[in-house]
């Protein structure tokens, strides 16, 4: 089921081209965290756009993977992956890459994941400041069948406060 060992050199490099993609996602995680914990609504689009384009780029290199492993004629599997990898010009070090690259992608989803909590702890603040600001101008709210706020109209009267 070997593919040649031409391929076999190319397999750590598309490991290491997926690494280096998951470090520079991790990059822009990190940075989109902080820009959440300081409230940096400025930063945020961009930090939105770097991560997608990053995604985009992992996918893009796992179909390639993917392929690879199809043309091999190894199965996407714990196993299929474990032979893919034992064909590699040097399989000790392609083991321990996609160990690394495993682990990286893992501290990706949970570093995304403490992001969302974080825009949703920001999204929380802004419904509530949102709503004191509507109160004190005196626009009645309330909450509907899904519990999402909704509010009464604002009068004309209201939008000069």
């Amino acid at each position: 089921m070997s593919s040649g060992p031409c391929n076999a050199v190319d397999r750590l490099d598309v490991i290491r081209a997926e690494l280096a993609g998951f470090e520079a996602l991790c990059k822009v995680l990190n940075a989109e965290a902080d820009a959440l914990r300081r409230a940096d609504a400025d930063a945020l689009p961009d930090l939105a756009n770097a991560k997608l384009t990053q995604v985009n780029a992992l996918q893009a290199l796992a179909r390639q993977r993917s392929q690879d492993m199809k043309r091999a004629g190894w199965p996407e599997t714990p196993a299929g992956v474990q032979a893919w990898l034992a064909e590699a010009s040097d399989a000790s070090k392609a083991r321990a890459e996609w160990q690394r690259l495993t682990t990286l992608a893992l501290a990706a989803k949970r570093q995304n994941d403490v992001n969302g909590r974080l825009a949703a702890r920001q999204r929380w603040h802004f419904d509530a400041a949102l709503g004191a600001l509507m109160q004190a101008a005196g626009v009645s709210s309330g909450y509907g069948s899904d519990g999402r706020a909704t509010r009464d109209s604002v009068s004309r009267g209201h939008l000069a406060v």
